[in-house]
C-alpha cells in the first residue's frame, strides 16, 4: 500500500514537471516517472506518418538515471511492434521488437523487465513510452491520462485540463493507499505480536523437552515440532518485515562493519545447510574491496542469507559461489553475487520472482516450501540501499542472483591485514588442493598478507615432494586432506620429512572423516579448518601457531631469559591463579596487589620491571592507578616502567582510554597465554628495564 502511495505521489510530480513547459520539462517528467515505477531508464517516442495507415516512432525524449542520454542514441522500435501498439496493446519483454543497442552503459533491450505502453488520445495514436520495469494492468489503467498528456505535450491547454482532472483523482487514490497501508501495518504488527508470544512458549518448551530423558521416537517428534515452530517463526518475521517495508517504516542503520567478516560468518552459517545436501560453497572478496564500510550489516546479511538459502534450496547437486566486488556505478558501492548450479529460472519468469508471493513455478511452493516473500523483501531492502537486484539464468543451467548496495566509507583500519602482513612477510605458503576455487581463494589471502604462495593439485605427489626438497624451505603448508590413500601416503611422508628438517606450520582443511585424521597422525598439524576456509579463522590459526613456535623457542632458551620483577594488580583470585599458571615455567618473580591503591603502594616501595594492570578494581581503578604511578615516576625522576593493561572491554574507546592513562600495551580478557608471554618478552628486550632481579 505504501508502494502504491509512492507511485501516485511520483506520478503527480511527473505531471507537475510536464506542466512547466521548458526545455528540460520532458526529461524531468521521465525522471519523475522512472522514480515512480522504479525504472532505470525511459524513452518517449512520437508517432509520425510515413504513408497511409503507416506510422513510425521517432524518439523525442530520453532519461537514464544520472547518465546523460542523447535522443539520437535511443533504439528504434520495429514496424511490427508499432502496428501492435497502434491497436492499443502494451508490449512486454520479448514481445518488444527493437534494434539491439548498447551504448553509454545502457542496455536498452533488457527484455526481462521492459514494457512499451501506447500513448494515445481518444482514437488517435500519438506515440509510445518504453521503460524497464514491470507494471500491472491496473497500474497502466491509472496511467492512461498521464500517457495521453505526454502525447499532447505541445498542446498546452489540453494538457493542463487533462492533468488537473487526473491529479485530483491521483490525490484521492494516494490518500486511500496511505490509509490502507496504515491499517494493514497495524493489523500485521498486532497479529505478529499475538502469534509470537505463544510461539516463544512452544519453542521454549520443546528446548526443555529435549533436555529430558526421551526415547528415540519421542526425540524425533520433538525435533519435528521444533523445526516446524522455527519455520513458522521465520515466516512471521518475513511477513512483519514486508509490512514494515510496505508501510515505509523500515529504516536502515549506519554502523561500521567488516565486509569480509560479514560474508565469512554468513558462509560459515549456511555451509551447514549446504553440507546436508552435499553442496560445496565457495566465496571470494575482491582485493580492492575496502575492509571496513558503513551501512546496515544486518540487512545485508538478511539479503545474502535469503539468496544463498534459495541457491541451496533449488540446487540438487553441484556448488554455490558467493562473490563480492566494487561497483563502479555507485560511490563506495559493492556488488554481491550468488551463483548456483541449480534448476534455473525461465526468462519469462525472471521479472516476476521479485514480486511478493511469487515463485518461478507455483508447484515450487509445495515442492520446495516458502511463500515467495524473501526475494520481494530483498528487492525492497536493496532499493533502500540505492541499489538494484537482478537475476541471470537458464533453465537447468543454474542462476546468478546479483545486487548492488551503496555504502559509506569508514575510518577503521584492517587490523587482521596489518597484523598478518607483519607476521607473514617474507614467508612462503604451499597450498595443496585439487579444488581450484579454494586454491585461488587461499592464494589471494596469502598474497594480501605479504606471503608468497605456491599452488599445487594434491594428486601430483612427485612435484610436491620435489618442491619440498628445494633449498628454500616452505614455512606454511595448507593441505586439503580429502585424498585417496594412494596419493596421500607420499604427500604426507614428504611433508613429515620437511617438518623434521624445517619449522613448518601445517594447516589442514576439510578434515571430517575419521580416516583422514588417522592418516595425518605423523604430522604436527597446527589447526583443522572446515571449508570454505574463513579469513579470520585462518589468521587466528596462523597467529596461534607462530606464537606456539615462539613459546617453544622461548622455553628452550629459558636460561638465557632476563629474570623480571612483575607486579600484577588484579582483584580476581581466579585471574591471579591464571597469570601464575601462565608464568609458571618462566624465570620471572610475580608480586600481586588486589586493589588499585595496593598496586600504587607496592610500586612506590618496590622495584618492578613490568606492571600488569587490571583496569576494573575496587578502591581505585586501573586508569587512576596508572596515572598515579606515572606522576610518581615523574616527580621522583624514575624512568617509566612498562604498564600492560588487562581488561574485559574490547572497545577501541576503552583501549584509547588505557593509552591516555599511560599504559604501554593493551590485552583483552580472556588473556591468552601466548599473547601475555609475547608482550612481556617484547618489553623484556626494552632498554627501559633497569630493575632486573638477581
Amino acid at each position: 500500500m505504501q508502494e502504491t502511495a509512492h507511485f501516485f505521489e511520483k506520478i503527480i510530480a511527473a505531471q507537475q514537471a510536464l506542466l512547466r513547459d521548458d526545455e528540460h520539462s520532458l526529461r524531468d517528467t521521465l525522471a519523475a516517472f522512472g522514480d515512480a515505477v522504479r525504472a532505470d531508464w525511459a524513452f518517449l517516442y512520437k508517432a509520425e506518418p510515413i504513408a497511409r495507415d503507416t506510422q513510425v516512432l521517432n524518439p523525442v525524449a530520453a532519461w537514464h538515471g544520472q547518465t546523460p542520454v542523447s535522443v539520437s542514441a535511443v533504439p528504434d522500435i520495429q514496424p511490427e511492434s508499432v502496428a501492435r501498439l497502434r491497436k492499443g496493446e502494451t508490449l512486454r519483454g520479448l514481445e518488444v521488437n527493437a534494434v539491439a543497442y548498447t551504448a553509454d552503459g545502457i542496455d536498452a533491450v533488457n527484455q526481462g523487465e521492459t514494457l512499451v505502453m501506447p500513448v494515445q488520445y481518444k482514437e488517435e495514436f500519438l506515440g509510445a513510452l518504453w521503460v524497464n520495469c514491470a507494471l500491472t494492468a491496473n497500474d497502466i489503467e491509472h496511467l492512461k491520462p498521464f500517457l495521453n498528456a505526454l502525447g499532447l505535450y505541445k498542446k498546452r491547454k489540453r494538457v493542463e485540463r487533462l492533468l488537473w482532472e487526473h491529479q485530483t483523482e491521483l490525490v484521492t487514490l494516494r490518500e486511500a493507499a496511505l490509509s490502507a497501508s496504515k491499517a494493514k501495518s497495524e493489523f500485521l504488527a498486532s497479529m505478529s505480536h499475538e502469534i509470537r508470544t505463544p510461539m516463544n512458549a512452544i519453542l521454549g518448551a520443546t528446548d526443555l523437552l529435549m533436555e529430558t530423558s526421551l526415547s528415540g521416537e519421542q526425540r524425533h517428534y520433538v525435533s519435528l515440532l521444533r523445526n516446524a515452530g522455527s519455520a513458522l517463526l521465520a515466516l512471521i518475521d518475513e511477513i512483519l518485515d514486508f509490512s514494515k517495508v510496505e508501510a515505509g517504516q523500515l529504516r536502515l542503520e549506519k554502523i561500521g562493519f567488516d565486509v569480509r567478516d560479514l560474508v565469512e560468518r554468513i558462509i560459515d552459517m549456511m555451509s551447514i545447510r549446504a553440507n546436508e545436501k552435499k553442496l560445496t560453497i565457495h566465496y571470494s572478496v575482491a582485493p580492492d574491496v575496502p575492509a571496513f564500510l558503513v551501512g546496515d550489516p544486518n540487512r545485508l546479511r538478511q539479503i545474502l542469507v535469503n539468496l544463498i538459502g534459495n541457491a541451496i534450496k533449488f540446487t540438487p547437486a553441484g556448488s554455490i559461489t558467493v562473490s563480492v566486488q566494487k561497483d563502479a556505478a555507485l560511490a563506495h558501492g559493492l556488488q554481491f553475487s550468488v551463483a548456483d548450479t541449480g534448476i534455473g529460472v525461465p526468462k519469462e519468469k525472471q521479472a516476476e520472482i521479485f514480486e511478493q508471493f511469487a515463485q518461478a513455478d507455483s508447484s515450487n511452493t509445495r515442492r520446495f516450501g516458502g511463500v515467495g516473500l524473501g526475494l520481494a523483501i530483498s528487492k525492497r531492502l536493496v532499493e533502500l540501499m540505492n541499489g538494484k537486484i537482478w537475476v541471470e539464468s537458464e533453465p537447468q543451467q543454474g542462476s546468478t542472483f546479483s545486487f548492488t548496495a551503496q555504502l559509506e566509507p569508514s575510518t577503521a583500519t584492517d587490523d587482521v591485514l596489518s597484523a598478518q602482513s607483519v607476521l607473514l612477510e617474507g614467508r612462503t605458503a604451499l597450498i595443496i588442493d585439487n579444488d581450484e576455487q579454494q586454491r585461488e581463494a587461499l592464494a589471494q589471502l596469502f598474497r594480501e598478507w605479504s606471503a608468497a604462495s605456491i599452488e599445487m593439485v594434491s594428486p601430483d605427489a612427485e612435484k610436491i615432494q620435489q618442491r619440498l626438497n628445494e633449498r628454500e624451505p616452505v614455512n606454511i603448508i595448507a593441505l586439503n586432506c580429502r585424498m585417496s590413500e594412494n596419493e596421500s601416503e607420499k604427500i604426507i611422508a614428504a611433508i613429515h620429512l620437511h617438518q623434521q628438517r624445517n619449522r613448518t606450520i601445517v594447516i589442514v582443511f576439510n578434515a571430517r572423516r575419521q580416516s583422514d585424521f588417522k592418516r595425518l597422525e605423523q604430522l604436527a598439524v597446527a589447526a583443522y579448518l572446515v571449508k570454505p576456509v574463513r579469513r579470520n579463522e585462518l589468521a587466528k590459526a596462523l597467529q596461534h601457531a607462530f606464537a606456539e613456535e615462539r613459546l617453544q623457542s622461548a622455553s628452550v632458551k629459558s636460561d638465557e631469559q632476563k629474570r623480571l620483577a612483575i607486579l600484577l594488580a588484579e582483584d580476581s583470585v581466579d585471574n591471579q591463579l591464571l597469570v601464575k599458571a601462565y608464568l609458571k615455567k618462566m624465570p620471572h618473580e610475580l608480586d600481586i596487589a588486589e586493589t588499585g591503591v595496593g598496586a600504587v603502594e607496592k610500586f612506590k616501595h618496590g622495584a618492578y620491571d613490568i606492571v600488569l594492570m587490571d583496569m576494573q578494581m575496587p578502591e581505585m581503578d586501573g586508569y587512576m592507578a596508572t596515572e598515579t604511578i606515572r606522576r610518581f615516576e615523574k616527580t621522583s625522576g624514575k624512568p617509566p616502567t612498562p604498564i600492560i593493561a588487562l581488561t574485559a572491554h574490547a572497545l577501541r574507546e576503552e583501549e584509547q582510554k588505557a593509552y591516555d592513562a599511560g599504559c604501554n600495551a593493551y590485552l583483552t580478557k580472556p588473556v591468552k597465554r601466548e599473547d601475555l608471554i609475547a608482550t612481556i618478552q617484547h618489553f623484556s628486550n626494552s632498554a627501559r628495564l633497569k630493575n632486573h632481579v638477581g
